[in-house]
């Protein structure tokens, strides 16, 4: 089975972009642009433990409060993903907003997808259940009512991985807080995880509810 393709989930995997070859099941309006290959990584079994991956605690103090407030609702915008409610994930994004995915499931075929915010929350409606994102938010930037979170991710659906890459939120303050707006992530097939997986494990926080 093509990895991407994890039954009827993989249509919905993240920005709803599954490559699966099945003509005609699905109708995608994205743009699409090839792009320069990417270098290949080592393949790695997962382990499921917290819904996120924290910062370290020194990293943490290190924050200015504008840091740790564009933290919390970064993580708010990541617990909707993984929510059963389907109608969360609008709450944390701005619908004039695009997503842009670097899309590198196909080693020989990269590709750039560009998705509208408001196509993708249409979509995730019907997404499948149990699909969680694995984030460490290695870069903060912030300057007004402007932020930048950069940072490695993977992506399982019923506890199974699926894909990882790296994470560039834009987001910006809004009277609500603040909000995801442009996206661009890359997306590479599960083989080519075992480093971002290991590094975004790394930095799990432990507690009495997660021992390992």
């Amino acid at each position: 089975m093509d990895p991407v393709c994890v039954g009827e989930a993989g249509f919905w995997l993240r920005s709803c972009l599954c490559l699966c070859e099945k003509p005609n099941q699905y109708t995608i309006s994205t743009r699409t642009t090839p792009v320069a290959n990417p270098p290949a990584m080592r393949g790695t079994p997962i382990i499921v433990g917290l819904l996120f991956a924290f910062a370290s605690p020194a990293w943490s103090r290190s924050l200015t409060s504008e840091q740790s407030d564009v933290m919390i609702d970064a993580h708010a915008f990541f617990g909707a993903l993984r929510s059963s409610d389907k109608t969360a994930l609008a709450n944390h994004m701005v619908p004039e907003a695009t997503i842009f995915v670097h899309n590198r499931m196909d080693p020989d075929a990269p590709r750039l997808d560009i998705v509208p915010v408001t196509d993708h929350l249409q979509r995730w409606l019907s997404s499948p259940p149990d699909v969680v994102e694995w984030v460490h938010f290695e870069t903060i930037l912030v300057d007004g009512d402007m932020a930048q979170v950069w940072g490695p991710y993977y992506f399982t659906v019923a506890k199974k991985l699926s894909h990882c890459g790296i994470n560039s939120l834009s987001m910006v303050k809004t009277d609500e807080g603040w909000k995801v707006a442009n996206t661009s992530f890359t997306m590479e097939a599960p083989e080519n995880c075992d480093g971002i997986v290991k590094k975004v494990q790394s930095t799990f926080v432990r507690t009495e509810a997660d021992p390992r």
